[in-house]
C-alpha cells in the first residue's frame, strides 16, 4: 500500500507541474487559441464596416488579456514567470557523488562511492500568495546498482500561504524545524555529512521530515528573529500512522547583528513525539560517514511512550571566519513503568575562507545559505577554498539502556569552483566505545575515515 501511495503521490506532483505550465502559458495568452484565430482571421477578412469594427473590439479585448512571460536560465535554474507577478515556476536540482574509504577497524575496512543525491525539484508561486515545493530523490544507492539511482523518494511536497505577513502557513510533507545544522540544506553544510548529534533527529520514528501544519513568522525591527511552530502526523514511509503517532515542535532564533559579513546568532528547539502506537524506536549513530558502517547505537527500546527533544545554538560570522556550535537533549518516557531515559550529544565547529568569502546568512530563516563566491572559475578567478575543523560528541548510556559513546574530530576543504560547482574533502578520526548488555566495554574503535564529495546544484 505504501508502494501505491507514493507512486501516486508522486504522479500528482508531476501533474502539478504540467498544470503549473500550462497555467503560466494560459494566463501569458501563448495558448489562448480563440485569440490567435481573431486575430488570424482579421489579417484575412475584408468585408464590411460593421464586422470589422467588431473584430476589431474583439482584437483590443485580447491585447488587453495578453500577458507576456519571461523565461531564464542562471546559477538558480529555469524560471519562468508572468508579467504581472501572479505565476512563478523555477524548476532545479542537485547532484552529489560521494567516496568514502574506511581504515582502522578489522573486519570492517571498506571503499565504497554512490550517488547520494540526485534531487529534482520545481518550487514556485501562485497568484503571489502561494508558493509551493515538490522535490524527489532519485539517489541514494552505490554506483554497482542501477548507477546509483533509485525509485524516487519525497523529500518536500508543501504549500505556503503568504497573505498574512509577515505570518506564514505551511502544509504538507516538509522539515521539522529543529536545528539549525537539520534546517541548513545539504548543498550549504560546512561538511560532508551532519554531526554526531544529529542521529537523535535523522531516526525514523522521531523523524527529521513529517507531513504536518507549521506556523512561521519573523521580523527586522531592531533585532532579526524567526519563530516556528507546528503538528505533525507521520512520515512518508509511514503516513498510514498519521493519526496515531504525532508531533508538535517549536525553532526561536535571534540574531542581535545580521549584517553581510558580522553574524551574531542565538537559537533554541524543542520537538516533542507522542506514540499512541509504540514504534520500533532505536537509535543509530553514524559516524559522519552514510557510506560507514555505524559503531554505536541503542537495540529496540521497548514500551516508548514519548520522546521530548531539547535543542541550543550558538553561531557566529566574523568576515572570513565563521563558527557553529549546538547542544542536543533526548529524553524518552517510557510504558509498564520502565526508567526513563536520557541521551545527549553535541558539536562545536569553525571555518576560515581563505580567498575572503563570509558566510551567507539568511536573517527571514535563522540559517545560512549559499555562499556568493568573490572570483568564481568561470570569470577566471580560483574560486572560493575554505578550511574548517569540528569536534562533536554522543552518549546512549542511560539506566540500563548501553548504546555507546562516540567523540569525532573532523577536518575539512571546500573549493567551490563556480557558484554551482562544489569539490570537498573531509577527514574523521573516530573514538567510539560500544557495551555489551551487561553493561561491560564490548568494542573500541579508532576508525580513520577519509571522505570526498563533488557537487552539482541547479
Amino acid at each position: 500500500m505504501y508502494i501505491q501511495i507514493k507512486n501516486h503521490f508522486i504522479c500528482i506532483a508531476f501533474l502539478g507541474i504540467v498544470a503549473q505550465f500550462a497555467t503560466i502559458f494560459t494566463h501569458a495568452g501563448i495558448l489562448d487559441i480563440s485569440s490567435k484565430k481573431v486575430i488570424n482571421t482579421q489579417k484575412k477578412t475584408n468585408k464590411a464596416n460593421g464586422k470589422e469594427r467588431f473584430q476589431q473590439k474583439k482584437q483590443e479585448k485580447t491585447a488587453e488579456n495578453f500577458h507576456p512571460i519571461t523565461t531564464e536560465i542562471d546559477n538558480g535554474g529555469f524560471r519562468a514567470k508572468s508579467a504581472d507577478g501572479n505565476f512563478i515556476l523555477d524548476l532545479g536540482g542537485r547532484v552529489q557523488i560521494d567516496f568514502t574509504s574506511l581504515s582502522g577497524v578489522q573486519n570492517l575496512d571498506t571503499t565504497r562511492g554512490d550517488l547520494r543525491r540526485l534531487r529534482l525539484n520545481v518550487t514556485g508561486t501562485l497568484y503571489k500568495v502561494w508558493d509551493y515545493r515538490f522535490e524527489a530523490d532519485f539517489g541514494g544507492n552505490d554506483f554497482t546498482n542501477d548507477f546509483g539511482i533509485n525509485n524516487p523518494v519525497l523529500t518536500y511536497g508543501f504549500f505556503k500561504f503568504t497573505g498574512f505577513q509577515p505570518v506564514n502557513l505551511i502544509f504538507g510533507y516538509q522539515k521539522v524545524p529543529v536545528s539549525m545544522e537539520s534546517m541548513v540544506g545539504s548543498n550549504w553544510t560546512t561538511f560532508q555529512d551532519r554531526s554526531l548529534a544529529n542521529s537523535l533527529i535523522n531516526n525514523e520514528a522521531i523523524g527529521r521530515r513529517r507531513l504536518g501544519l507549521v506556523l512561521e513568522a519573523s521580523g527586522e525591527q531592531g533585532t532579526h528573529w524567526t519563530a516556528q511552530t507546528g503538528f505533525y502526523g507521520a512520515g512518508f514511509s509511514n503516513i498510514g500512522q498519521s493519526t496515531e503517532n504525532w508531533g508538535t515542535s517549536g525553532r526561536v532564533t535571534f540574531a542581535p547583528i545580521a549584517e553581510p559579513g558580522q553574524v551574531i546568532h542565538i537559537g533554541s528547539s524543542t520537538y516533542y513525539r507522542n506514540f499512541t502506537k509504540s514504534p520500533s524506536l532505536d537509535f543509530s549513530v553514524s559516524p559522519e560517514s552514510h557510506l560507514s558502517p555505524n559503531f554505536i547505537g541503542t537495540n529496540l527500546l521497548l514500551g516508548a511512550q514519548n520522546t521530548l527533544l531539547l535543542q541550543g545554538e550558538l553561531s557566529t560570522v566574523w568576515g572570513a571566519f565563521h563558527a557553529q556550535s549546538e547542544y542536543f537533549y533526548t529524553q524518552i518516557e517510557r510504558k509498564r513503568s520502565l526508567s526513563q531515559l536520557n541521551f545527549n550529544g553535541w558539536y562545536a565547529q569553525a571555518g576560515y575562507f581563505l580567498t575572503g568569502e563570509s558566510r551567507n546568512y539568511i536573517p527571514r530563516k535563522g540559517i545560512y545559505g549559499q555562499t556568493n563566491l568573490n572570483h568564481p572559475m568561470d570569470q577566471d578567478g580560483w574560486g572560493a577554498w575554505e578550511i574548517a575543523a569540528r569536534y562533536s560528541a554522543i552518549n546512549l548510556n542511560s539506566r540500563g539502556v548501553h548504546g555507546g559513546e562516540e567523540n569525532n574530530f573532523t577536518f575539512g576543504i571546500n573549493w567551490w569552483t563556480t557558484h554551482n560547482t562544489l569539490l570537498r574533502a573531509n577527514y574523521v578520526h573516530a573514538i567510539a566505545n560500544s557495551y555489551n548488555l551487561s553493561g561491560r566495554s564490548n568494542k573500541k574503535f579508532n576508525a580513520d575515515i577519509f571522505m570526498m564529495r563533488a557537487q552539482l546544484n541547479f
